[in-house]
């Protein structure tokens, strides 16, 4: 699913910045014990604004989401929310749901022919999927706790919804957390009733770091910037 979901052709894969997007990844993760995956963040070169949550691990962020980011946080908190999704196995039930029995048998069997079919199959339901208003909010909630327990600012998280708020009915396909209950006014009043006082906030991430300079990733060939 991951490979439809992110064609190889597609990925931005600049090393110095890739590896910046992992240090947020490893942030998040540092207090976690048993994360039960290997979680991996592929960015690919889509315009919308978007990002994908596959069972196992596996987060899509496409270019158009996180060129909207204004800092390492937002984006951090992008990712708490989408990783959430996979550790309450959100995703994986979806998918349960969603698939027909012939494509889920394939999977099981492993027939390889099926398995491709099935790969197809999931990530076209992944990316139109729309998680049900329990969901979101219990990926929005976590997701705050992933961000406290690493010591990062959830402002950062709240800040991002925002901005997509503002963005809306000016043309920006939005994500399919926002298209769907609850509303992003709801959403933000909830995270800020959440978010305690900000000197609870003990790591910064990528210090010293321009993040412009890094969320251009995918506009980055021969180590200069489009």
């Amino acid at each position: 699913m991951s490979d439809h979901l992110a064609p190889e052709a597609k990925r931005c894969t600049e090393p110095t910045r890739t590896q910046a997007i992992q240090e947020i990844t490893a942030t998040l993760f540092a207090p976690v014990r048993d994360p039960r995956y290997t979680f991996r963040v592929t960015v690919v070169d889509d315009p919308l604004v978007n990002a994908l949550a596959a069972p196992g691990g596996y987060v899509v962020v496409l270019r158009g989401l996180l060129e909207q980011t204004q800092s390492a946080d937002e984006l951090a908190g992008v990712l708490a929310h989408e990783f959430q999704h996979i550790l309450l196995r959100h995703a994986t039930r979806a998918l349960l749901r969603h698939a027909s029995t012939r494509l889920l048998l394939s999977g099981l069997t492993g027939d390889m022919s099926g398995a491709m079919v099935y790969g197809l199959e999931g990530a076209r339901i992944l990316g139109e999927l729309r998680y049900g208003r329990k969901d979101e909010e219990e990926a929005d909630r976590e997701g705050l706790r992933m961000l406290l327990a690493a010591g990062l600012d959830p402002s950062g998280m709240i800040a991002f919804f925002e901005t997509l708020r503002k963005t809306q009915g000016k043309g920006l396909i939005l994500p399919q957390y926002l298209s769907t209950h609850p509303s992003t006014d709801q959403r933000v009043e909830r995270l800020r009733s959440l978010a305690p006082p900000a000197k609870s906030i003990t790591a910064r991430l990528l210090p010293g770091r321009d993040w412009r300079d890094i969320r251009n990733i995918c506009q980055v060939t021969g180590g200069l910037v489009r």
